[in-house]
Parts: C-alpha cells; structure tokens; sequence
C-alpha cells in the first residue's frame, strides 16, 4: 500500500544519507508514489528541499513531480529549480507542468506570446488543463489579441476545456473571414458540441459568411437537429455555383439526422444523375439504409461514367451483402473488364461455395486483371477445387496471376507458394519484387531468408524497406550483417526500417551502430536507433540517453522536441526496469 510505505519512508528520511535517499530510495520507481506523498508532510524545508534536489539529479520529471509535492509555502523556491536548468524551452513547459504547481502559472504565462507559435499553443493547452481556474482570466483575454494565430492557438486549446461558458465565448470567432481562425474554431466546437449551442447555429444557417453557414450545417447535421430540416433542403434547392460544397455539406446532415422529409429529398435527388452533388447523395443513401438503394448502385454500375462506377462498387463492396450475388454472376460475363474483375473480387469476399464453379468458369478471360482477381478470390474459398485450381495457376503466363494464386496458397500449400513467390523476384519488375518481399516476412521459412537479404541490395527504395521490414519480421539473425551494413544506407527510411529490424532481431552486435546514429541530425534516423536499442537491450538504451542528456546539441535539437520523446522513451525503460538511472553511472 503507498500510503503505508509513504509513512515509513516519512519516518526514515531524517536519517538517510544522500546516498541511500538517492540510490536506495529515489532511483527505485516503485518508491516514487510512496515519496510523491510522503513529501506532502515533511515539516522540515531544508529536508524538503534537499530531497527535490537529489531527485532532480537522477531524473528531470521525477524532480518535479516531487518539487510539487512538499507544502505549498515552500512549492516557489522548490518549482524555480526547473527555472535554473539547462533546457530547451518545450522540455521546461513540461516541466513547469508536472509538478501541477501554482507556482509554475506565472512561468508558463510568460511563455504564452513566445515567438514559436507551438510554444504558445502548448502552454495554453498546459495551462488550461492543469490550472483552469486560476489561469482562466489570463486565457480567456488572449481571446481578444489582434494576433489571429495566438487567437486559434487559444482556441485550440480551450476546446480540450469541457466548459460551456468558454464554448460560448468561442462560437463568436465562427464567422472570422481568417481560415485559420474559422477551422480551429470549427473543429473546438465539434469536439464540443453542447444542445445549448443550437439557437445560435439555426442563427448562423442565415449568415452572409459561407463557412459560417456550412460549420452550421455540417454541425446540426451531426447533433441530428430535426428542426433544420426545411431549411437544410432550402440550401439544397438555392442551386449550384458557389454552393456546391454548402450542398453537399446539406445532404450529408440530410442523412445523419435521418427523418422521413429528409430521406424523401434524397431519394428525389437521387434521381437526378447530372447532379454536381449526385455521387454525395448516393453515399448519403448508403449511410440511412444500405440495404434498401442497393438496385440504385446496381444501376449505376452500368453508368457511362467511369467515376460513378467506380464508387458505385466502392459501395457495394461496404455493404457486402449476399443478396447482390445474383447480380455480381450476371456482371462476371460483362464485356466491361472492369466491372468483371470487380464482380469477380466480390465474389471472393462473399465467399459462397456455389460461387467457386463459376469463378472457375471465367478463367479464360482474356483480360489478366480479371484472372487476377479470380487468383485472388479463389484464396477465400477451401474446397479441393478450389485449391486444385489455384495450384494450376501457379503455372500462369501472367506473373501477376502466379503472384496472386501463390498469396493464396501460402497457408494451404506453403511448400507450393513459397518457390513461385521467390521466382518472382527474378522479374526486372520493381513493384512485384516490392510487393513480394513484403509477403515473405509473412511467411515461417528459412527458404525465403537469403533472397530477401539479396533485395537489401536493390536499387529501389521501396524494395529494399520491405525487404528489411520482412527480415525482421522473421527475426533473421542470418541477416544482421547485411542490416547493419545498410545503416549507412543514403535513404533514412531504409535506415530507419534496417534499425527497427535489428531491434526486433535483437542482435547485440548493432548496438555501437545504433549508438551512433543516436547522435545523426536527422530525428528520424535517431527514433528508429533508439527503438532498436530499447528492443535489444533496454540498460544499454538507459546508459547511452543518460550520456546524451549531458550533450546541449541533442537536449536542443529540434527546439527540444526530440529530447521531449527521449525522455518519454526513458520513462518506458525506468518502468520496465524499475529504476531511474543504473547504480554504476552515478
């Protein structure tokens, strides 16, 4: 229990020495709860304090979640701690904000108009989610600042705020002709919606500012306001033009609020296919009931244009009902080699036994994206012809149906898949090599291991990340030396990936490696040296951040940002390992 270890360690922490207090005591994380309120009834200040001091010493958060723990007299000396540390501006915020301290507000308020926007933005955020009392005047006046960004930035972080008073103050900056302004105070008032909220919104259906009037409608639509009905279909019918997007906004709120005027608009619309906001309506239809306007999407499969269609199957591959099967047979013998293939991959997502006959039958298509398919669909099926058929495509002309049929077969007939899948990479086809390599890291065989270590050598980026990822994936330790190798690779996301694949690998041998890309410039290249690290050897991982938390280039690179998610990492590693620092690096 922490309130029974708190009192203990209450009792003890007069006689303890700077080192047992720090190394005993501090450095052992299951004691932080416990000390965290112990610190709450230390009576004696120069205690308090040393205690803050020694924990500052062995980890930045702990020393200020402690330093706003003693009694509150004393909280303005052990808070001005973090004013004296060496730190980028972002780190101190989150310092500041730890320690959940009065006496950090007027540090973070002085940040508030700091010349990097996103400063700004989180100390707000900081500040109105830890003090919002105290610090609510200072917020809500910067609501006033003729500074639009500092304005949406306040906004942006209130809207985390459940607060009706301050929802209120922000609807006003709806009607703002500043894009930036208008969307953050849309997107406040979405993740706030509030029925008091209303008046004002059926207000603003007649504004003069168009994004006013679509936030109003996008927001009724989505707080299902039936009222608004009559005037949505209002804005429907006003025409096209300029508010074609007001429309469209319309029909989507027409379908959320689902009531019978609603639906008969829709339908109505729904019969007019030269319509600018036709393709919005039939999504509109899908969301009130899919089932119900499946012949109209039926119908639109057949449409000359070739964008209805293709959304028109979008739709009925959603849906995935087995009533359409009779209609997705009849479209198998279509001259449209599109809507063929397409009825054929439903087909195999509907995968009704009936259906694999004539899957087969369409075989002798002479369109290879249709056999493809059929390739592709067979795989959902488990009967022996089903699989016997599959087995015969392996034979394919077409390297893309012997890529498919092999896919399909992976889990059934591995020892039939695997050798196809590995011929195929001796295509000079870039995309196939790139597809096929991903695959293989799905699959349990040593077979594939020395192929896919060939590909780290491609000349395509894409080939050689998969290739990486799949190796990996397999943890390959036949593979570290040629990973290692490729962490010096001139593209970072290879880097990255051949990192993240030696840390799921665990392979010891990259750690030097690992270490040095820990200090690259590039932040990516450094995330993914740090999660390989932390996979293969969580202490070594500890040691080396220890050791960069002494290098002002690194705490400041990035204004801080990466030394924020180093500290977030080390804090995942002191819990797995249950402590702060390692004893011999004190």
């Amino acid at each position: 229990m922490p309130e029974y270890t708190a009192q203990r360690l209450l009792e003890k922490l007069p006689n303890l020495s700077d080192e047992e207090l720090t190394w005993d005591y501090l450095n052992n994380v299951l004691f932080t709860q416990p000390m965290a309120i112990a610190m709450g009834f230390v009576d004696d200040k120069d205690l308090a304090l040393r205690v803050v001091k020694l924990a500052f010493d062995i980890d930045l958060k702990l020393g200020a979640l402690l330093a706003g723990k003693v009694k509150e007299e004393w909280q303005q000396e052990t808070v001005s701690l973090i004013d004296n540390l060496d730190i980028p501006v972002l780190v101190r915020i989150r310092l500041l904000n730890q320690t959940q301290s009065e006496a950090a507000i007027p540090r973070l308020i002085k940040f508030i108009e700091h010349k990097d926007s996103t400063v700004g933005s989180k100390v707000i955020r900081s500040l109105g989610e830890s003090h919002l009392e105290l610090a609510k005047n200072t917020i809500m006046s910067l609501l006033e600042s003729e500074d639009y960004n500092l304005v949406a930035n306040t906004i942006a972080a209130l809207g985390k705020i459940n607060s009706e008073e301050i929802i209120f103050k922000i609807i006003e900056y709806i009607e703002s002709d500043d894009f930036t302004l208008h969307s953050m105070t849309q997107y406040t008032l979405e993740q706030n919606k509030s029925e008091k909220m209303i008046p004002r919104l059926v207000q603003l259906l007649n504004s003069e500012n168009f994004s006013a009037r679509t936030t109003a409608v996008i927001l009724l639509g989505e707080m299902r306001y039936s009222p608004a009905v009559p005037k949505l279909i209002e804005i429907i019918d006003e025409g096209e033009g300029e508010y074609g997007d007001l429309q469209e906004k319309a029909v989507i709120a027409l379908s959320q609020i689902n009531s019978p005027a609603g639906i008969a608009k829709l339908v109505e619309l729904s019969e007019d296919e030269d319509s600018d906001i036709y393709l919005t309506v039939i999504y509109a239809l899908k969301e009130v009931n899919s089932k119900a306007v499946i012949p109209k999407y039926l119908q639109i499969l057949k449409h000359k244009d070739d964008y209805l269609q293709y959304n028109a199957m979008r739709i009925l591959e959603e849906i995935q009902t087995e009533e359409i099967i009779p209609e997705l047979i009849k479209l198998i013998k279509s001259k449209n080699s599109l809507l063929c293939a397409f009825a054929v991959k439903l087909l195999g997502q509907l995968p009704v036994e009936k259906n694999v006959t004539k899957l087969i039958k369409i075989l002798e298509h002479k369109h290879s994206d249709v056999r493809e398919n059929v390739a592709e669909a067979l795989g959902n099926f488990e009967s022996e012809i089903a699989i016997s058929t599959l087995i015969s495509l392996l034979e394919d002309d077409n390297l893309w149906v012997r890529k498919n049929a092999a896919i399909s077969l992976i889990e059934n007939q591995p020892e039939k898949a695997i050798p196809v899948l590995i011929s195929l990479l001796e295509y000079d086809n870039y995309l196939m090599r790139e597809e096929v390599a991903e695959i293989l890291g799905t699959v349990n065989s040593q077979a594939v291991i020395p192929k896919l270590i060939s590909l780290l050598k491609d000349e395509y980026v894409d080939v050689r990340c998969n290739a990486a990822e799949s190796l990996g994936n397999l943890e390959a330790e036949a593979a570290v030396g040629e990973l290692i190798a490729l962490l010096k690779d001139k593209c970072e996301s290879v880097v990255y990936i051949a990192a993240e694949a030696l840390g799921k690998i665990k392979s010891e041998k990259a750690i030097p490696v690992l270490v040095k890309l820990l200090k690259k410039n590039d932040s990516y290249i450094r995330s993914g040296a740090l999660y390989a690290l932390v996979r293969i050897n969580p202490q070594k991982a500890m040691l080396e951040l220890n050791k960069l938390f002494g290098n002002k280039k690194f705490i400041q690179a990035d204004n801080g940002s990466y030394y924020s998610h180093a500290l977030d990492t080390l804090r995942k590693i002191q819990t797995e390992l249950g402590y702060y620092k390692p004893v011999h690096i004190k």
